[in-house]
C-alpha cells in the first residue's frame, strides 16, 4: 500500500461457519504472499479490538445501534432483512432472520427511551433463486405476527455480474444440485402475492394454496385476524436458529474431542 495502514479485521460472527485453525492460517498465507499488516490482532494500534466477536461482545456495535436510534432515525428507519428464509438467505450471503427479530426489540426499546414513535421499514423480495411458495408463506406470516403489513418489497430481476443472476440461469446451486427458480409471470406473481396477505382478494387464492401445500397451521394463523391476540404464534425463522445452535454447539464438542485425541 502506499501512505495508508493495512488493517486486518477478523470476521468470525458467523459461528458456524467458524473454527479455530482459522486465524493461523490467515497468518501464515500472509506471510507466504509477502504481504505485512499494520495491524490486527497480533499488532495493536489502538483501534482494536480486531475481531468481530470481540468488537461484539464490547458493546462497541450496541453503543452504535443505540446513537442511531436516538438521533439519527427521521421516524422511519429502513432496513433490508430481505428474507425469512435461511435457506435464501444463505443465497444472498445474509445472517439469519432472527437477527431482525433481536434488532426490532432493541429498536422499539431505544425508541421508547428517549420518547420517539419511530417505526422500522423492512425491505423483502420475492422469488429470489431457491425461494418457494412455502418459503413466502412464511414470510408473510411472520412479518405478519412482528405487526408489519409490507411496503417496500421487489419481485427479484436479474442484473449482471451477480452470483443472484448466475443462480437464476443455472438453476444449480454452486455445487451443481438442482435449485428452484421462479421464472415464469405466473409463478413470480404467485410469489409477490403472499407480501399482500391483508388484501381481501388474495386470501382465497392463500388458503387454496396453502391447503395445497398442506400448510395447514400457516393458514390458520395467517388468515385468522384474532390469532396474534390471542397468543396462538408460529416463527419457524427463531425454530430453526435454535436447532442450528444445537448443531453448531455438538460440531464444537467433536471438533474439540479430535484435537484432544491427536495431543
Amino acid at each position: 500500500h502506499e501512505g495508508g495502514d493495512f488493517i486486518l479485521r477478523i470476521e468470525d460472527t458467523d459461528q458456524e461457519r467458524f473454527f479455530e485453525e482459522a486465524l493461523d492460517i490467515i497468518y501464515r498465507t500472509l506471510e507466504k504472499t509477502g504481504l505485512k499488516h499494520d495491524e490486527g490482532p497480533d499488532k495493536d494500534g489502538g483501534v482494536g479490538p480486531y475481531v468481530q466477536s470481540e468488537r461484539c461482545k464490547s458493546g462497541l456495535y450496541m453503543e452504535y445501534a443505540k446513537q442511531l436510534i436516538h438521533n439519527h432515525v427521521s421516524g422511519r428507519l429502513k432496513v433490508a432483512p430481505e428474507h425469512t428464509s435461511d435457506a435464501v438467505l444463505s443465497l444472498i450471503r445474509k445472517p439469519s432472520f432472527s437477527l431482525f427479530y433481536k434488532f426490532k426489540e432493541l429498536f422499539d426499546k431505544e425508541s421508547a427511551a428517549v420518547g420517539k414513535r419511530q417505526q422500522l421499514i423492512p425491505y423483502f423480495i420475492s422469488s429470489h433463486p431457491g425461494c418457494t411458495e412455502k418459503d413466502m408463506a412464511e414470510l408473510a406470516l411472520e412479518t405478519k405476527q412482528l405487526g408489519f403489513k409490507l411496503e417496500q418489497v421487489q419481485d427479484f430481476t436479474p442484473t449482471p455480474m451477480t452470483i443472484a443472476t448466475e443462480l437464476y440461469y443455472a438453476e444449480m446451486y454452486p455445487d451443481g444440485k438442482p435449485l428452484y427458480v421462479a421464472k415464469t409471470p405466473e409463478q413470480k406473481a404467485n410469489q409477490k402475492r403472499f407480501f399482500f396477505w391483508y388484501i381481501p382478494e388474495n386470501r382465497v387464492w392463500i388458503r387454496k394454496t396453502l391447503e395445497r401445500l398442506k400448510l395447514g397451521k400457516i393458514s390458520r394463523l395467517l388468515l385468522s385476524h384474532t390469532s396474534y391476540k390471542e397468543g396462538r404464534t408460529y416463527e419457524p425463522s427463531l425454530e430453526r436458529a435454535v436447532e442450528r445452535e444445537q448443531v453448531r454447539r455438538d460440531r464444537n464438542i467433536r471438533r474439540r474431542g479430535r484435537r484432544l485425541g491427536r495431543s
